[in-house]
């Protein structure tokens, strides 16, 4: 007899270290219950032997270390698959890029910083599980707008969105994990076996799949009529919404398709693709920012313009707002700036979540000097004459 959802989400909070006395209480008093204290214990194994795994730095050469480290899991799984109790198996090469393990049937997160340690269990495949967030997630159903947390599901028609230093995963099954970044939101459009939707409106999204699952995941691009097909591996997704995409692998392939044409991106490279078209290119190997300090800025000006370097593919963001970026790189913004306003943040990103930032000064010149007005004299006060009656005394009047 399985595991009740109710149990699996008991252990799964106990192990986060986010269970509350009255859970605590709950859970031991199943521990009469062999499978539960089973999975309790190889759990707690597993994430004992996941802290010593080592994370795979965003800055280094992602596809040379996770394809030796995918290759090892899926050999395992294929002599394991499947199989119950659940042995430590690193199923998905999302460990490599974002620290994400599967064990067993439990997915575990790293210990990166801000990010939750957890392993919620999916209770049905018809939607996707909310195994790790940061900052503020949220989903909209309907017309409203609610905050999602670690646990939570995500069901067809549901829009997923991150706000700014925030990002959530979700889990369909264990074949299959998307990971959001920051500032970005996908729309589950369709949840079944084997085939998956989401449609990326803008941002970043990773996604994972373990070809053993036999699940396909296609990504719709808002404002584009191209989509990318992954049937196995890890690939990452940015788009700025407008009709231009990057697609890049560092396991596996996806396949661009694009009205006219269809493109296999390999592990190792990236296709651009834009309303002017694209071209397949090897990704590199670390993300750049170049932006030239602001000279003295006139003392009345109400905009600056900003101009830099960045690789070719990534995102830019000036004070939060995202800026067109040309496809080499290069960009340019005119920016309203208020009369105290004293710094200027530019940002960067690309599709494997690798991020650079300056801060620019704003140093604004005095204004001309006016000169004092000139002080009019003031005028004397004029004396009145007065009537004085003189009285000589021992005046002697003539006689």
């Amino acid at each position: 007899m399985s595991l009740s959802h109710r149990q699996k989400k008991l252990i799964a909070k106990y192990l986060d270290k986010t269970a509350t006395k009255e859970e605590l209480h709950e859970l031991e008093g199943q521990l009469d219950d062999q499978e539960l204290r089973g999975v309790l214990t190889r759990s707690q194994s597993a994430l004992e032997a996941i802290d010593a795994l080592p994370l795979l730095d965003p800055s280094c050469d992602l596809v040379g270390r996770a394809e030796k480290e995918f290759q090892q899991a899926r050999h395992a799984r294929a002599r394991h698959a499947r199989s119950w109790p659940w042995p430590v198996r690193v199923v998905s090469a999302l460990a490599a890029a974002a620290g994400v393990v599967v064990v067993g049937g439990w997915l575990l997160f790293g210990q990166s910083e801000g990010r939750q340690q957890t392993l919620p269990p999916l209770d049905s495949p018809e939607q996707f599980v909310v195994t790790a967030s940061q900052g503020r997630v949220w989903r909209d159903v309907g017309t409203s707008r609610q905050p999602l947390a670690v646990g939570d599901v995500v069901s067809h028609g549901q829009r997923v969105g991150t706000d700014a230093d925030s990002s959530v995963t979700l889990m369909l099954d264990l074949g299959l994990t998307v990971h959001v970044d920051e500032t970005s939101q996908a729309t589950v459009a369709s949840i079944g076996k084997p085939h998956n939707q989401l449609l990326l409106s803008t941002g970043a999204i990773r996604a994972v799949i373990d070809s053993l699952d036999e699940r396909v995941l296609e990504i719709e691009l808002e404002g584009s009529l191209s989509h990318v097909e992954i049937r196995s591996g890890a690939v990452g997704v940015l788009t700025d919404g407008q009709g231009t995409a990057v697609v890049g692998c560092t396991l596996g392939e996806a396949v661009l398709v694009e009205s006219d044409r269809q493109t296999t991106v390999a592990a190792g490279f990236e296709m651009v693709s834009d309303k002017l078209g694209g071209a397949l290119r090897r990704s590199p190997g670390r993300l750049d920012l170049s932006v030239p300090t602001l000279g003295p800025v006139p003392h009345d000006a109400r905009f600056v313009k900003i101009s830099g370097q960045t690789t070719p593919g990534a995102q830019v963001w000036v004070n939060g707002e995202t800026v067109a970026v040309r496809n080499d790189g290069a960009f340019t913004v005119e920016l309203e700036v208020t009369p105290d306003q004293e710094k200027i943040s530019v940002r960067a990103r690309d599709l494997h979540f690798r991020k650079q930032g300056v801060l620019l000064a704003v140093a604004r010149q005095r204004g001309p000097q006016r000169s004092p007005l000139p002080v009019r004299p003031t005028p004397p006060t004029p004396v009145e004459d007065l009537d004085v009656d003189v009285e000589w005394e021992n005046e002697k009047t003539p006689g």
